[in-house]
């Protein structure tokens, strides 16, 4: 889900949440300790992703919050990214348990 809010008119802030349900996959099937390092390690990433261009926050069990100060940023790129390296990374988890 992405929102765009304008503060004035001038700036508008570009806000995304991430639902990742596969955190509940991985503690029922690896515990939650598992789901805890897994958790951290994805804050790190979505950390690392927006260090310049804005910032990320665990915003519930399973779903992060992004905010990004729009300037010259292409929302679609950004979002193209995270969605594509999030599903390799459940892909590979998934694979695990085979």
């Amino acid at each position: 889900m992405i929102l765009m809010f304008g503060l004035n008119n001038k700036k508008m802030i570009l806000c995304m949440l991430i639902i990742w349900h596969l955190f509940k996959f991985i503690n029922k099937t690896y515990g939650v300790e598992v789901g805890d390092i897994l958790l951290y390690q994805v804050g790190q990433y979505l950390q690392q992703e927006l260090e310049k261009i804005g910032s990320c926050f665990r915003f519930g069990s399973d779903q992060f919050s992004l905010v990004i100060p729009k300037k010259d940023i292409d929302i679609r790129d950004i979002s193209e990214k995270i969605n594509k390296d999030l599903s390799i990374l459940g892909f590979m988890i998934r694979m695990l348990q085979l």
